[in-house]
C-alpha cells in the first residue's frame, strides 16, 4: 500500500482525522490514547529512528520556516537522542517566542537549550550557544521566575563568558547579574559577585566600539545610586543610558530605565520629568510586550502615590497587582501590592492594606529568597497596619526587622521611610508616645533633605510640627509647619492636608 493509502484507511477506520489542508496536509490522532497505544507499541530504536527522519525531513522540507517549526524540530532532536543537534533549534524557538512575548513558552525552550549542553563543554560554538540560551532565559524569565534560581544560573554563566570571551554575550551576562543583584538590595561593598560584574561591565563598555555596551556600565551605576538613595546623583547617568539604548533599539533596557528614572524623579517631586519618563516607558512598551505595558503601569502610580493622589494609585496599584498575577509576572507584584498598601493606608484604611502588604512581603520573600527594599517597606507597612488594628506586638516586631533590614543594606532611605511609617502609626493611638514620634522623625528628615525626596520630605515634616507642638514646641512646630505647606504648595501634592 501507498502512503496514501494508508493514512485514507486509517481516516475511514476513525482513528485519526484531517486537521487542516493549508499549507499542507495535516492528520491528527482523533484520540490521545490511541495516538499513546500507537506510540507505545513502537521499540525504542524504532522511536528514535522516526523522531530522527522526522526532524531531517522538516529541516530540509521547510528552511523558510525555521524559526516556526524549530520547536517542532527541536523536540524531534530531543526524542531521537540528539540533544546537541537539538540546542540550536530550541534556542531559536526561544528567540521565536520571546519575540512574541510568550515569556513562559521562551523561558522553556532556551531552559531546555542550555542542559543539552553540558557544562565542562569545550568546543567554542557550542559553549557560546549554552551562554547565550542562558543568559536569554534570565531575560525571558527574570519577572516570574524564582530570583535565587536566577542569580545562581548567572553565576554560572559567568566564568563560561569570563573563559569564551564574547564581548557582546559577556556584556549580557555582567548586565544581569548585575541589574538583578542590585535590584536585590545588595551593593558593591558588601557582594563581590556584583562588585566584579560591575568592574566587568566597565571594562568591557571602554573595550567594545559599541555605544550599547558603553552605555550599560552606566545605566547599572545610575541604577545603583538611585537604589541607594543617591537619586540626584544617578538621574544624570541614567538619562544619557537611556537616550543611547532608545536611539539603538533596545526596548527592553530602556524600558527598564524608563522605569527607574519614573521613580527616581517621582521621589525628587518632578512630576513633569517622571511623566516625560512615563509616556517614554508607555512608547516602548507599545511594541505589544504586556509586562512592559505593566511595568508602564507601575511607573504611573508611583507617580500618583508621591504626588498624593491617592485614589488614582490605589486604582492603578489595584489593577496591576491583579494583572501581575493574570501575566505570571510575579516580581511586578511587589512594587504593585506595595503601593496598594501604602494608599490603603494613607487613605485610612488600615484594614484593606492588610492583604496586599502581606502579599508583597511574601512575594519578595519567596521568589527572591530574601526581602527586596520595598519588600523592607511593606514590612514596615503591614507593622503600622496592624498597630492600628490593635496588635502592638505584632507592630513592634515588624518595625524592628524592617529597620535592621534597611541599615544591613545600607539603604538610609529605607530606613527614613520605615521610621516614618512608625511614626504615623504612633501618632494614631489613643495616647501617643510624641517623644518617640519626635525621634524618629528627626532621624529621617535630615535623609529626606540629603537626598532631595521632597514629597517625602513635605509629609515628615508635616507630621513633625504637629509632634513637636504636643511635645511644647510650639514655635519649632510652626517653623515646621511653613516649610511644609511651602513644599506642599510648589510641588502640587493633592494630600497636603493629611500629608503626615
Amino acid at each position: 500500500m501507498t502512503a496514501k493509502a494508508d493514512v485514507g484507511a486509517l481516516e475511514a477506520s476513525g482513528l485519526i482525522g484531517l486537521a487542516s489542508m493549508e499549507p499542507e496536509l495535516e492528520y491528527l490522532f482523533k484520540h490521545v490514547l490511541v495516538q499513546d497505544a500507537a506510540y507505545a507499541s513502537l521499540l525504542k530504536q524504532e522511536r528514535r529512528a522516526l523522531h530522527l527522519r522526522v526532524a531531517d525531513a522538516l529541516v530540509q522540507l521547510y528552511p523558510e520556516r525555521r524559526g516556526e517549526l524549530a520547536g517542532v524540530i527541536g523536540m524531534h532532536l530531543e526524542e531521537a537522542g540528539e540533544s546537541l543537534r537539538a540546542a540550536p533549534f530550541l534556542a531559536t524557538a526561544g528567540d521565536h517566542a520571546l519575540a512574541r512575548f510568550a515569556n513562559p513558552e521562551a523561558r522553556a525552550f532556551y531552559d531546555r537549550a542550555f542542559a543539552a549542553i553540558p557544562a565542562d563543554v569545550t568546543d567554542p560554538e557550542a559553549g557560546r550557544l549554552r551562554l547565550r540560551a542562558g543568559v536569554a532565559a534570565v531575560k525571558a524569565g527574570w519577572t516570574f521566575n524564582l530570583w535565587p534560581d536566577e542569580l545562581a544560573r548567572l553565576a554560572e554563566l559567568v566564568p563560561l563568558a569570563d573563559r569564551l570571551a564574547d564581548p557582546r554575550l559577556s556584556t549580557e551576562v555582567h548586565f544581569w547579574n548585575v541589574f538583578l543583584r542590585r535590584s536585590s538590595g545588595e551593593t558593591v561593598e558588601t557582594s563581590e559577585a556584583l562588585r566584579r560584574s560591575n568592574d566587568a561591565l566597565a571594562a568591557l563598555g571602554g573595550a567594545l566600539n559599541d555605544p550599547v555596551a558603553q552605555a550599560m556600565p552606566q545605566a547599572m551605576v545610575g541604577a545603583g545610586l538611585v537604589f541607594s538613595g543617591q537619586l540626584r546623583e544617578g538621574v544624570p547617568m541614567l538619562e544619557k543610558a537611556l537616550s543611547v539604548l532608545t536611539e539603538a533599539g533596545d526596548a527592553l533596557g530602556a524600558g527598564l530605565l524608563a522605569d527607574v528614572l519614573t521613580l527616581a524623579y517621582a521621589r525628587l517631586g518632578d512630576f513633569a520629568a517622571a511623566e516625560r519618563n512615563a509616556d517614554r516607558a508607555d512608547r516602548l512598551a507599545e511594541q505589544g510586550d504586556p509586562i512592559a505595558r505593566l511595568d508602564a503601569s507601575i511607573s504611573r502610580a508611583v507617580i500618583a502615590s508621591e504626588r498624593g493622589d491617592l485614589e488614582v494609585a490605589v486604582r492603578l496599584a489595584g489593577e496591576c497587582a491583579t494583572m501581575s498575577e493574570t501575566l505570571g509576572a510575579i516580581t511586578c507584584g511587589i512594587p504593585a501590592n506595595y503601593i496598594l498598601g501604602d494608599g490603603r493606608l494613607r487613605q485610612g484604611e488600615a484594614a484593606l492594606a492588610k492583604a496586599p502588604f502581606e502579599r508583597s512581603i511574601q512575594i519578595a520573600s519567596s521568589e527572591h529568597g530574601a526581602l527586596t527594599q520595598l519588600g523592607v517597606l511593606a514590612q514596615a507597612g503591614l507593622a503600622a497596619a496592624v498597630s492600628q488594628l490593635g496588635d502592638a506586638g505584632a507592630a513592634t516586631s515588624g518595625w524592628d526587622g524592617s529597620l535592621a533590614a534597611a541599615r544591613t543594606s545600607g539603604d538610609p532611605l529605607g530606613e527614613a521611610a520605615v521610621r516614618t511609617h512608625r511614626a504615623a502609626a504612633l501618632a494614631r493611638e489613643v495616647a501617643p508616645d510624641w517623644a518617640a514620634i519626635v525621634g524618629d522623625l528627626e532621624a529621617a528628615i535630615p535623609v529626606y533633605e540629603a537626598a532631595g525626596t521632597r514629597p517625602a520630605l513635605a509629609r515628615a515634616l508635616r507630621a513633625y510640627a504637629r509632634a513637636l507642638e504636643q511635645v511644647g514646641r510650639p514655635d519649632d512646630g510652626r517653623a515646621a509647619r511653613v516649610r511644609s505647606e511651602a513644599l506642599a504648595e510648589e510641588l502640587g501634592l493633592r494630600d497636603r492636608d493629611a500629608a503626615a
